[in-house]
């Protein structure tokens, strides 16, 4: 196999994994845009994004006066999307897995 093939196919492979991974991560994905949809429903404008390894997360912009009110606002909302949200660090929460979901969803509050 010549220098060329070779890299074409390295490359093949390394794009099919990546396909492959993302498509793993399709039901994550979907659940984590029907979640942002009912947070846009209740007034959390959240934005669903993606890591590197296709893993979704939530990226939540709040004003800076607000955060201070945060807990209580997403346990609100929490109790409103029927889906329990907990604090996960420094400006992170996560909304816990339902009965349905494999895994729980990161919320990363954005200062704005």
């Amino acid at each position: 196999m010549n220098l060329y093939t070779k890299l074409i196919d390295q490359e093949s492979r390394r794009h099919r994994e990546v396909l492959d991974r993302i498509h793993r991560m399709q039901s994550a994905i979907l659940s984590a845009e029907r979640i942002c949809k009912r947070l846009s429903f209740i007034g959390l404008q959240a934005q669903v994004k993606a890591n590197d390894r296709a893993v979704p997360y939530l990226l939540l912009p709040v004003a800076i006066d607000l955060l201070p009110e945060l807990d209580g606002a997403l346990a609100e909302a929490g109790q409103k999307v029927g889906r329990q949200i907990v604090a996960n660090g420094r400006c992170k929460y996560m909304i816990l897995p339902s009965e349905a979901d494999e895994a729980g969803l990161e919320i990363v509050v954005s200062e704005i």
